[in-house]
């Protein structure tokens, strides 16, 4: 739903948190918006709109697939298990509603645009912007940290027998 505010006051709530945020100041911002606001209507796009007020936003790559790849790319441990995407605990919107993604029903490839899913979107646009190529482990270089004991586990199914069989 979002603060429902006018396109004139988010810009200047964007302007004054770019200005007075110590992260922030003196920093070159890129901007990237879903292509949505740039479709024009009879008083021009919403991204014209922030323009007049000097904020200013590049148009998302809607690549959906090429995306969610992007964004898998980075959820994965490279190759000494230090992790390639790190979300900060005060990303409390985006830790609550990035794992409880699900697949659509209909698109098994793509998340299901029914659920709440924008923060999904612009962490997949910020991907997109800034494309990488899938990392290659190879099971026998064991990395230096192992977090979620992955590599641990795989060496130890190497060695244990499964059961398959019915008791």
């Amino acid at each position: 739903v979002g603060v429902q505010w006018s396109v004139d006051r988010t810009a200047e709530k964007i302007r004054e948190i770019e200005k007075e945020d110590p992260n922030l100041q003196d920093k070159r911002i890129e901007r990237i918006a879903d292509p949505a606001i740039f479709q024009k209507n009879s008083e021009g796009s919403i991204a014209e709109l922030f323009e007049r007020n000097h904020v200013y936003f590049t148009r998302g790559d809607h690549e959906r697939i090429a995306g969610k790849m992007q964004v898998h790319y980075r959820l994965q441990f490279d190759g000494i298990g230090e992790p390639m995407f790190q979300v900060f605990s005060t990303c409390t919107n985006f830790i609550r509603t990035f794992p409880a993604l699900v697949y659509s029903d209909t698109d098994v490839e793509d998340v299901d645009t029914r659920q709440e899913d924008h923060l999904y979107d612009q962490c997949r646009y910020v991907c997109m912007k800034r494309r990488i190529t899938p990392k290659v482990v190879k099971a026998e270089e064991l990395p230096k940290a192992d977090p979620l004991n992955i590599w641990a586990d795989r060496q130890a199914e190497k060695f244990t027998p499964k059961y398959y069989g019915f008791s």
